[in-house]
Formats: structure tokens, sequence, C-alpha cells
């Protein structure tokens, strides 16, 4: 295993250790605001905590206006599933009525084509599109918004997704605590429990009974011979898991700067 895998590796073990579902974890202080265009400059890495289901590591933080979200993956599988079918996060907080982000839309794939998601060149077609034309979330919730928005919104919702030169994906989300908690929140949301639920939706409209079929006959890599051999993870998923949907729930509490306490 190379040095830069074996390090990845033992940051997810050291991230997933450090994540748990039942453990409300602890937002980290933004001593400014954070930009939100796909790149993970205003964060450290790598992000504090992992998910094993989802396969994302996440990092939470916060100022006294916004609430960020960062999500990041290095699996190809994981990332082309969450273009084609959409990521959904969802915030939670007893009081509060639920607000979501879903970004990207999705881009249904056609049944005659069960294991396209696994070809290289749809891959990179589906990055290009998402960074030239998909400038559109749907939100759900939120004091002065609903439906379709920019994913640069005036009302300071935000959303971006970009990859680096290694091919992680880095995925930002900003969400203004006015929209969230209203405008007449205080410093009692720092008290507040939120519920942040994260689902990657399935893929629809493929065969199952086909994709099976020709992932065991090695067909998915007929179209493309670059492709790579498995996108399955350690634990053994095939690509037919791969297309099902994926969510965790995880508890947080807001930072409060020793200046705002």
């Amino acid at each position: 295993m190379h040095l830069k895998n074996m390090l990845f590796v033992g940051a997810m073990l050291l991230a997933s250790l450090a994540s748990g579902q039942t453990e409300i974890l602890q937002s980290s202080w933004a001593a400014s605001q954070l930009t939100i265009d796909g790149r993970p400059n205003d964060w450290s890495l790598p992000l504090s905590y992992y998910d094993a289901t989802t396969k994302l590591f996440f990092g939470l933080s916060n100022d006294a206006q916004n609430i960020y979200l960062c999500f990041q993956s290095m699996d190809q599988g994981t990332q082309v599933k969450i273009l084609r079918a959409g990521i959904e996060i969802r915030l939670s907080a007893k009081g509060k009525q639920d607000v979501s982000i879903r970004y990207p839309l999705g881009k249904p794939a056609a049944a005659s084509d069960p294991l396209t998601f696994n070809v290289g060149d749809d891959y990179m077609t589906l990055r290009d599109s998402l960074l030239t034309r998909d400038t559109l979330m749907e939100v759900e919730g939120f004091v002065t918004r609903a439906g379709l928005i920019s994913i640069h919104d005036s009302s300071g919702i935000a959303a971006a997704i970009n990859w680096d030169p290694s091919n992680r994906l880095t995925y930002e989300i900003a969400i203004p605590q006015r929209e969230f908690f209203g405008t007449k929140y205080d410093g009692n949301v720092f008290s507040k429990d939120i519920t942040m639920e994260i689902t990657i939706h399935s893929l629809k409209g493929l065969n199952n009974s086909i994709a099976r079929k020709n992932w065991k006959n090695g067909r998915h890599r007929e179209s493309n011979p670059t492709a790579p051999e498995s996108l399955a993870d350690p634990a053994g998923d095939t690509p037919v898991v791969q297309l099902e949907k994926k969510s965790f729930k995880q508890k947080f509490r807001l930072a409060k700067n020793s200046d705002h306490p």
C-alpha cells in the first residue's frame, strides 16, 4: 500500500473513531466568515469525523451568524452517486422547524445502461456538468426561502462542490442562523442540540439484476477498459449495494467564541 493511501486510511480510522452517532459533537469556532467555494482552504484537514455508511468525512464549524458544514469523499462510486442521485442535508432542533438543502439535484440514469455510473468518461462528464451548469439547489423550511434557489443565494444560504488534483470531492454548505432559528435567535442557540441528517439518495431507474450479472462477468469495463476493477469498499460492497440510499444522523452543538459568551 502506498504511503499516501496508508495515511488516508489511518486518518479515516481515527476520524471514524471520533465520530459516534450517539455522541454529541462540538462544532469549531470560525474566526472569520468561511468562503463557500468547494475548496477546503478554510478547514483543518483531514476533517475531524468520518461516517462509514456514506463514506464521507465531515467537519462542523460556526461563527456568530452562520453554520458551516464540510464533507469530503475520495470514493468515486460515492461521488458519482452524489452527482447522479443527489445528496440532502437536513438540520433539526427542538422547537424549530426542520430545514433541508438538496444539492446537487441529481441526474437519473437510464435503465438500459445499468453500470454507466462506473465509467470514467461518464464520471468526468457529470463533474463538468455540475461545475458549469448546476447552479440551483432545493431548500425547505427556512425562514425566508423555500423551493429552488441559487447555490449562492442573497439570503446567505450557500452550497458548493469542487475537486482537488487528487480527485477528492469537497462539499461545503453555509446556513445563516437567522434562517434556521428565526430572526429572534439569541445566545441560547449555543446550548441546543442540533441533529444533522445526511442522505445520499438511491440511483433510480437502474436494473440491479442486470448490474449484478454484468459486474460478475466484468462487463462494466467493456465500454471503458481503463475503468477501475472495482469501486468496492474494504467491507466488500458491490456496485449494486452502492446504488442504494445511504444516510446517517449526527447530533452536534454550536461553538461559542470567548468574545460572545
